[in-house]
């Protein structure tokens, strides 16, 4: 017997499309070769058939690789799909809307800034499935100093109340600064982040990402940050998820 064979039988018995189907198949096939090896009469044959076997069994091997794969896959596209709809539905809540005269309303009334940004805040918190904690930042009148709204304690918000926007800060107020995030990984490996070390050990975090507020024409309005217990780098996802939180936020707090 050789792999001729083995073909001849695979398009004499066509598989379905389904990958377990074909996996069932498969293992079948390296059974049925299995039973003439033991039978089989010269050792060549037996050498043969077990070749082939050989053959089907990793035959079967990629197909359960692929199956894997697309699960993983169709998972994948489901929790983004969910994320997103979650990103979606926060933009609703706090971001106002225009009607057909043109009357622009928030659909939560008079709801404090607070309010509003927190509904942003907990969106990020759900996407990363409670793995961040997430803050906004609003800049005072001379984009000289940050102020926090919502998101992390009290306690915490009194040690970087004022928080100095400039060139040589750190994090948020670096980010404001330069108009662009600022990723820290890991707050430890980070030179600007020493004389301020003793705040990331007592709130328990290592991994700080900043991302700037910016209003119509550049104007600066504040920053939001994620904050993560161990190192982590941002991935394209949360990047997008910060990127919509970010034009969210703008629109709430510019009409504020």
């Amino acid at each position: 017997m050789n792999q001729g064979t083995a073909h001849s039988l695979f398009v004499a018995n066509p598989m379905a499309d389904n990958h377990s189907d074909k996996i069932k198949v498969c293992l079948s096939r390296a059974a049925d070769l299995r039973g003439q090896a033991v039978t089989a009469a010269d050792t060549v044959s037996k050498d043969e058939l077990r070749g082939l076997e050989s053959q089907w069994l990793a035959i079967a091997e990629s197909y359960k690789l692929v199956e894997q794969s697309e699960r993983y896959l169709k998972g994948l596209r489901a929790r983004r799909s969910a994320a997103h709809e979650r990103i979606v539905s926060a933009r609703r809540k706090v971001e106002p809307t225009t009607d057909a005269s043109g009357e622009v309303s928030a659909p939560a009334g008079n709801a404090p800034l607070a309010d509003l940004l927190g509904i942003l805040v907990r969106t990020a918190i759900e996407y990363t499935h409670g793995n961040a904690r997430a803050a906004f930042y609003l800049a005072d009148g001379e984009r000289k100093t940050l102020h926090h709204v919502t998101g992390m304690p009290d306690d915490y918000a009194k040690f970087v109340d004022g928080f100095a926007i400039g060139p040589e800060s750190l994090a948020c107020g670096l980010c404001v600064s330069m108009q662009r995030p600022v990723i820290t990984p890991d707050v430890i490996a980070e030179p600007r982040w020493r004389p301020w070390l003793w705040l990331p050990r007592q709130f328990d975090y290592r991994a700080c990402w900043s991302f700037p507020i910016e209003a119509a024409g550049g104007r600066m309005l504040g920053s939001f940050a994620m904050y993560y217990k161990e190192p982590t780098e941002a991935t394209s996802h949360e990047l997008d998820l910060a990127a919509a939180l970010t034009r969210a936020a703008s629109t709430v707090i510019a009409r504020r």
